[in-house]
């Protein structure tokens, strides 16, 4: 797993009988990871890691790619790394969401300087067809945080504080922003998508 964080998901893999390898470079996260949970973690940045090719069957990148420089060459080198036929999972902000469309600047998922690239499902498609990967899936994520953090920056940065604020009551989130979020949810525009790729370069 590329960004492992704490290892909760690599140990819940390794008990269940998989091998299983993380990257995190966050070293506080890192070292609790190996020391308490006796997980394998690479400490280094993704692109100065070289892994055997072929070693891994599945790859998972759960809210990475958006933060690499060059988000197409990091998947590439992770396709190095995986078995032809091998499955990556990845999760992204989706800047196709109906959350961009209303906050524009104050939409949470816009993360900078955190994050340097910003995907929607048809740019994610072309990135992962570039790298050598096949789209098989998208899965449309719901995050209510993403609507109540980007209704505080409206507050906090004077751009439209009333809406901001309104967004932020207690009575707006459970009859406001939950129906919003089933309704982007059917249609796709949710603030989080998740794909499942396969590896078929060579």
């Amino acid at each position: 797993e590329v960004g492992c964080s704490f290892g909760a998901f690599l140990s819940g893999m390794a008990t269940m009988g998989f091998e299983v390898q993380g990257v995190e470079p966050n070293r506080k996260a890192a070292e609790f990871a190996e020391d308490e949970l006796g997980l394998a973690v690479d400490t280094r940045m993704l692109e100065d890691i070289t892994f055997p090719d072929g070693m891994f069957d599945v790859v998972i990148m759960r809210m990475v790619l958006e933060h690499l420089l060059s988000p197409v060459d990091g998947l590439r080198h992770v396709g190095r790394a995986m078995k032809t036929g091998g499955q990556l999972i990845l999760a992204v902000p989706n800047f196709a969401c109906a959350e961009a469309s209303l906050f524009k600047e104050c939409f949470y998922g816009l993360h900078l300087p955190a994050h340097m690239s910003h995907f929607t499902p048809f740019t994610l498609r072309h990135a992962l067809k570039e790298a050598g990967f096949c789209l098989e899936h998208t899965f449309w994520i719901k995050s209510s945080r993403d609507t109540t953090e980007s209704a505080r920056i409206m507050v906090e940065t004077g751009k439209r504080p009333r809406l901001g604020g309104a967004l932020q009551h207690p009575l707006s989130r459970r009859f406001l922003v939950k129906p919003w979020l089933a309704m982007a949810h059917g249609l796709g525009r949710t603030s989080r998508m998740m794909a499942y790729a396969r590896r078929i370069g060579g």
